[in-house]
């Protein structure tokens, strides 16, 4: 009963209920990703280890509604990109199980790192580490409303009065991209390096690619004391920065790694798999207004298909796209 659910619980508590639970794989794994995020700010705070974290406020039940609510409608609608708006910092000071403590609280501006934020005229708490840790792991930009038709528009009320006289709302607005192409937010990495085997950097982008890499490049430039080195830059999702890093000191010489939130503008695109004389072809698609969509067949099958057919790469791409071009799927 909610009524006898207590305000504390340990993280290895809160694990063991949403992997008990009835709930999808899905939202399962999110649910667990927004809890790990808080539990490991927490750890780095209070100078402890994860699954020594015992979450107070946060343990009650209303908050882990919200953080599981939250990976439920996730899974549910499916979004193609969240986007948040800068969000406001109230001022003074806040009562919690650890005693009184400036605001915003700690954890909240740990997990606002990277993130833009605006000072608010109010003397109180205007964001909870619960509502951060949802933006840090979901959000995925800060630019304010996109170019988009609205669909569909939610709101969400808190009980607690806020003392400034300011809604106690959220509201979420689902829309679809009015253009051709739309913004996405990606972190871009590099690191250079000038004393290691030339031989070691196809192995380094399998790591990098295995961690979240979407694109890496290799630049030759001309490194400290005249010596000629390798620019290494790589374009990932925000979420999977610190994988990235890790691959980048786990399988090469660098000491550092710089990174920095970066946006684009892309076309749709998506991928399919044809069924060809020559076997199955994973297809990248990009479409947009005024032209034809653009098909272009996998590296590695048509590399499969030369092998197999005993043809160059160039003469497999030729057959392949002949095939595309009459429309069959």
């Amino acid at each position: 009963m909610p009524g006898t659910w207590p305000k504390e619980r340990s993280y290895p508590e809160i694990q063991k209920i949403i992997r008990g639970s009835a709930l999808s794989k899905g939202v399962k794994e999110l649910s667990l990703t927004l809890f790990q995020t808080l539990a490991g700010v927490e750890a780095r705070i209070h100078g402890t280890r994860t699954e020594k974290v015992h979450f107070h406020e946060i343990g009650a039940l209303d908050s882990i509604v919200d953080l599981v609510g939250v990976a439920v409608a996730r899974d549910y609608f499916r979004p193609d990109r969240i986007l948040a708006s800068p969000l406001p910092l109230g001022q003074g000071f806040v009562d919690c199980a650890h005693g009184r403590l400036p605001l915003p609280a700690p954890a909240t501006l740990e997990l606002l790192k990277n993130i833009p934020v605006v000072s608010f005229p109010a003397d109180e708490e205007t964001v909870t580490p619960t509502g951060a840790v949802i933006i840090r792991v979901l959000a995925q930009g800060f630019n304010g409303y996109p170019s988009m038709k609205v669909d569909r528009i939610g709101y969400g009320a808190g009980t607690r009065e806020s003392r400034s006289g300011i809604p106690n709302l959220l509201r979420v607005v689902w829309g679809q991209d009015s253009r051709d192409w739309r913004a996405e937010s990606v972190c871009q990495m590099e690191s250079t390096v000038d004393d290691m085997n030339p031989e070691i950097y196809a192995g380094l982008r399998e790591e990098l690619e295995a961690a979240g890499a979407l694109e890496v490049y290799f630049s030759p430039i001309q490194a400290k004391k005249d010596r000629p080195g390798v620019l290494i830059r790589v374009l990932c999702e925000g979420k999977n920065r610190e994988r990235v890093a890790e691959a980048f000191f786990r399988g090469s010489s660098t000491s550092g790694v710089r990174f920095q939130q970066m946006e684009r503008y892309c076309l749709p695109r998506s991928q399919e798999v044809y069924q060809t004389p020559w076997g199955p072809v994973r297809v990248k698609r990009v479409e947009g207004k005024g032209r034809e969509p653009w098909l272009h067949p996998e590296y590695e099958d048509l590399k499969t298909i030369a092998r197999k057919e005993k043809a160059t790469l160039f003469a497999a791409e030729k057959m392949v796209k002949e095939f595309l071009s009459r429309g069959v799927k």
